[in-house]
């Protein structure tokens, strides 16, 4: 993988989510929008400086040692329509 390639995943990553569906759409449908572009000279400022580029974003570790599975349905989701009603 190269550095543009290396900067494009680490910073699509850290983009809110609305964000990163705004570049893929744009990208989909040929659009330049000032998001996309934006964007891209993000990447290519990254990618060209001699600065190590992260592999992965900083995602928040979350403790799941104390987690349990969810064997039966929450009262608040069976009246909410999730369930048909």
């Amino acid at each position: 993988m190269n550095r543009y390639e290396k900067a494009w995943r680490y910073l699509m990553n850290k983009l809110p989510n609305w964000k990163r569906l705004a570049i893929q759409e744009d990208q989909k449908a040929g659009k330049d929008s000032s998001v996309l572009a934006t964007f891209i000279q993000e990447v290519v400022k990254l990618a060209e400086t001699t600065n190590t580029i992260p592999t992965v974003a900083g995602f928040p570790k979350y403790d799941l040692t104390e987690a349990k599975p969810l064997t039966e349905v929450p009262e608040w989701h069976k009246t909410n329509g999730a369930n048909g009603n």
